[in-house]
């Protein structure tokens, strides 16, 4: 039943057990109460997203929203629990003592929701006349036939299409209704809408022509010494692989790009020079 838990004390913020002023530990400058009430899903999903990024930037992209969205929702959060939540002054940023216990309530109440929608969902496929796949391209011939005939045997009722195409635009597609289930390689823009389920990981790898890098020498070095032939900034791969490379301070000259992989590694081999990708 829903509860309501009063704090009628809380150690003011700038003051230490021993009741002299010290630092800020992110708790409230106040007494305050807990309403459960006023928590909203999409603040525990914006919170998560934060936790797990670092960046109020990277979580605005994750769950579709703008920054300032974002911080709002988490300041809000803070003004319900009564305490700061994050510590916006460590890069990436990380959680304050009060965070950690919030986390952990966050992710159980989000995995719940995604288990009864997962449950509702399963209840209504032997009911469907038709269920719409969306594959992303690069998997679409592996496992488009295991998985249709899987389905056929399971659900022998209901009539099964199946469409491919990059990832962006299969959670486009997902998004505006036009297919029902998807296999990518990046998540909605709105995890919280949907249910998720891992398939598999892959690594990115340096790719280069055999005897060109030395593979016992500064490899970051030898990159700048060679062309680098980069994916297309329209596509999920080319974004994530350009992401990681600002994370770790590389930058790198490469003003040709390619949306295919077979192009981008034709012209690795062509110019001499290497290339970020997935093991084919």
């Amino acid at each position: 039943m829903p509860c309501r838990r009063n704090r009628p004390w809380r150690r003011d913020s700038n003051e230490t057990a021993s009741g002299k002023p010290g630092t800020d530990q992110g708790w409230p400058m106040r007494s305050t109460e807990f309403d459960l009430h006023s928590v909203s899903l999409r603040a525990l999903e914006m919170f998560v997203a934060v936790e797990e990024t670092g960046s109020i930037t990277e979580a605005a992209a994750r769950v579709g929203a703008s920054r300032s969205a974002v911080s709002q929702q988490i300041t809000n959060l803070e003004k319900i629990v009564g305490a700061s939540v994050f510590d916006r002054a460590a890069r990436p940023i990380s959680l304050t003592p009060a965070g950690s216990i919030l986390r952990r309530h966050a992710h159980r109440i989000l995995e719940a929701i995604g288990d009864a929608r997962a449950d509702l969902m399963e209840l209504s496929l032997p009911t469907l006349h038709e269920l719409r796949l969306g594959i992303i391209d690069d998997l679409d011939a592996s496992i488009t036939p295991d998985l249709i005939v899987h389905l056929r045997e399971r659900y022998p009722h209901c009539g099964l299409a199946a469409t491919s195409g990059r990832s962006d635009h299969l959670s486009a597609s997902l998004a505006h209704r036009e297919v029902d289930i998807i296999i990518s390689g990046i998540e909605p823009e709105n995890p919280l809408d949907y249910e998720e389920h891992l398939l598999l990981r892959e690594p990115f790898i340096l790719v280069a022509p055999r005897g060109l890098l030395d593979p016992y020498g500064n490899l970051r070095q030898q990159m700048h010494e060679v062309p680098f032939i980069r994916y297309s900034s329209t596509m999920p791969i080319g974004r994530a692989i350009a992401q990681q490379l600002r994370r770790l301070r590389i930058e790198l000259s490469a003003p040709v790009s390619f949306d295919a992989s077979r192009s981008v590694l034709a012209m690795m081999m062509e110019c001499k020079g290497c290339t970020i990708t997935t093991p084919p």
